[in-house]
């Protein structure tokens, strides 16, 4: 796979180029991808089971973990600090991740995330956020990252990725979001979008997504793309 990737990066670096990325920098999303592929990301340690066990919440609730690195992103086109990934790439490996891995190149204006979820009921709901940072501390807003449910614009209280506290690996932390979502009973569809803003190196900007998190009296499912990491 290694050797794949390099064959591909100096055979197409001309048309790397018109591949959104950063100016310049360096970082972890360094990969560069010019077309499509159906290879898994690189494995180079043991995958970590998913944990998809429900964990009670306060009030009778059930706080339910939702993995972005089993959401779809094989027609997306991301953008990293100094290169670009397209698809599974876009999907790296992190021994702090919840599930041991997370997406990244997420800094690409209009680049999205989309997660669907099915409720049994209508139900409010509490959003939780993992989210890791590689350009320093980033201040989100409805502008700067914007977030929708059911096709509505979330106006969400602003809040601030942190820094990692230390030079190994990346640090991923929950970030709660304020106010809480209304889920509508059956299907459910919610977008995380790299918006306008200037954290990576003067243009757009997005953080590292681990995954997230709904705590909720409704009973939640969706059909995760464990393939992506298979």
């Amino acid at each position: 796979m290694k050797n794949l990737i390099k064959a591909s990066l100096f055979g197409l670096l001309g048309l790397a180029f018109f591949l959104p990325s950063c100016s310049n920098g360096g970082g972890s999303s360094t990969t560069t991808t010019a077309k499509p592929t159906t290879e898994k990301p690189s494995v180079t340690d043991t995958t970590p089971t998913p944990d998809t066990t429900p964990e009670p919440g306060p009030g009778g609730s059930t706080t339910y973990t939702f993995e972005a690195e089993y959401t779809d992103v094989s027609t997306l086109v991301g953008g990293g600090i100094s290169g670009s990934a397209i698809g599974i790439n876009m999907i790296l490996q992190s021994g702090n991740a919840s599930n041991g891995w997370y997406v990244g190149y997420t800094h690409k204006k209009g680049l999205s995330l989309t997660f669907e979820i099915t409720s049994s009921v209508a139900a409010k709901a509490d959003l939780k956020l993992l989210l890791g940072t590689e350009l320093g501390p980033m201040e989100l807003t409805p502008t700067a990252y914007e977030i929708t449910v059911n096709g509505t614009d979330l106006n969400y209280t602003k809040f601030s990725v942190r820094a990692n506290s230390s030079q190994i690996g990346t640090d991923f932390r929950e970030y709660a979001i304020t106010p809480q979502i209304d889920l509508v009973e059956g299907k459910n569809t919610l977008v995380f979008t790299t918006g306008e803003n200037e954290y990576c190196n003067g243009g757009p900007g997005g953080p590292l997504f681990d995954a997230i998190k709904l705590t909720t009296t409704s009973s939640l499912t969706w059909e995760p793309i464990e393939d992506n990491i298979a």
